[in-house]
């Protein structure tokens, strides 16, 4: 355990910038959870810079006090929780991958499976006439690794190839994934709409709020209507917050788990080896 201050283990941001009222530890959560630590100087996107301000307006005076209120045993590790879950409480963001509705996504996932399994059987039942069709299957998979910057490790990838299961294995391990994946979309935070206008910020309330039932046992109504209007810039009331997340609570389904992430609250913090 590094038992020196906090605010030394600060590679990007200086605790002189922010509210003294926002923990050191929300603040190295903050860091790892934008990747500044990694030296991403300068290329913050816009979700990071939601979360940015969420740590620095005045408007969220009142939220930080509250949740750490809850943590006062310990406000670093509370104020690292509460960073992470504002970060977490925002839609992911995987590249240009859109939400769709609920009936939709259900329809995807289906409709890949059925035909992941159909190309399984496939694989297993190979005729004579393409005995060769899995070399060259593992052909490709090197000519990909090498085109991945690898080009250095040749015998590395020849030991990698070598291990690949059969195809059909694979096949039937994806089609086994696909159908245990969790459905992130779902309309208990996108709404009936995920494509509108306001889906993220509705997915950002619910989401948030599902999570603070779970830590406090406490919808912290006004805590999610200051932190919805600073990251989506405008005015949400409690009034309306009340009525967005009307059914959601700490279903186990729809949160990230406060116990699931002590571990990387603790590492971030210093108190475990990396």
């Amino acid at each position: 355990m590094d038992n020196t201050p906090l605010s030394n283990h600060l590679r990007y941001f200086k605790r002189s910038e922010f509210p003294e009222w926002v923990p050191t530890g929300a603040l190295l959560m903050l860091e790892w959870s934008v990747g500044a630590f990694k030296g991403r100087k300068g290329s913050f996107n816009s979700q990071d810079e939601k979360l940015i301000s969420l740590h620095r307006r005045d408007e969220m005076k009142y939220s930080w006090e509250k949740i750490i209120s809850f943590f006062s045993e310990d406000p670093d590790w509370g104020g690292a929780w509460f960073s992470q879950t504002l970060d977490y409480s925002f839609p992911p963001q995987y590249s240009n991958l859109k939400p769709v509705s609920a009936t939709k996504a259900k329809n995807w996932q289906s409709g890949f499976a059925k035909n992941l399994l159909k190309s399984s059987r496939f694989a297993k039942s190979v005729p004579g006439n393409f005995f060769g069709w899995e070399h060259e299957f593992r052909r490709e998979v090197g000519i990909y690794l090498h085109r991945r910057g690898q080009h250095n490790a040749h015998d590395k990838i020849e030991d990698m190839v070598g291990e690949l299961p059969p195809p059909s294995v694979l096949l039937n391990s994806m089609h086994t994934a696909l159908s245990n994946a969790y459905n992130w979309h779902r309309e208990e935070l996108f709404g009936k709409q995920p494509e509108g206008d306001n889906s993220s910020r509705l997915y950002f309330m619910r989401s948030l709020t599902s999570n603070l039932v779970q830590a406090t046992t406490k919808p912290l109504r006004k805590v999610v209507a200051d932190a919805a209007s600073v990251g989506f810039d405008c005015q949400i009331s409690e009034r309306e917050v009340i009525r967005a997340c009307k059914g959601i609570s700490s279903k186990e389904s729809i949160v990230h788990r406060i116990d699931a992430e002590a571990e990387t609250i603790e590492r971030v913090l210093g108190r475990m080896q990396p």
